[in-house]
Parts: structure tokens; sequence; C-alpha cells
């Protein structure tokens, strides 16, 4: 009978801590993932330039403990097109 009773209680905290492990991955995963839409959703605007804008160019970088990232461009738009630079490149864009 005891044998019965601390199997079924080895079993009950085995489901609790696996059902506590998704519970915990669910919330990691739906912040990188609203994380990720704020940095897709800052790469789309322009930085520098916007409509009226002929011409930009942006230049800048970041170093976390020896690593990161850089960005350098620039973009010169003619006939109906604005120049927008952003964090995800610089293009022109028709008006």
């Amino acid at each position: 009978m005891k044998k019965k009773i601390f199997g079924g209680i080895a079993v009950l905290v085995i489901a609790v801590v696996a059902a506590w492990n998704v519970n915990v991955s669910s919330r990691t995963n739906g912040m990188s993932n609203v994380m990720l839409a704020n940095v897709e959703a800052l790469g789309g605007e322009c930085i520098a330039g916007g409509t009226g804008s002929s011409g930009c160019s942006i230049e800048g970088g970041l170093d976390i403990l020896g690593n990161g990232g850089s960005i350098k461009c620039s973009v010169d738009c003619t006939g109906g097109y604005y120049a927008c630079c952003s964090l995800s490149g610089c293009h022109c864009e028709q008006y």
C-alpha cells in the first residue's frame, strides 16, 4: 500500500513539474516574440530622411561586452521618391 501511495505522489510531482516547465517556456517565448515585433517595427521607421527628403544617411553601432553590431548607409533619391534611412537599411520610397 505504501508503494502505491509513494508511486502516486511521485507521478503527481513529475506532472506538476512538467506543467510548470511548459508554462514558463510559453511565457518566455511570448516575451521574445514581443521584443522581436518591437525591433521589426522600429526597423521600418525612418530614423533619417522621410517624406520630402531627397537624401539621408545613418551610422551607428552597439557593443555589449565585445559583442554587437553596426550599421552605416546612405541614399539619394530622385523623381517621385523620398529617402528613408532605418535600422533595416537606407532606401528610396515612392510618394
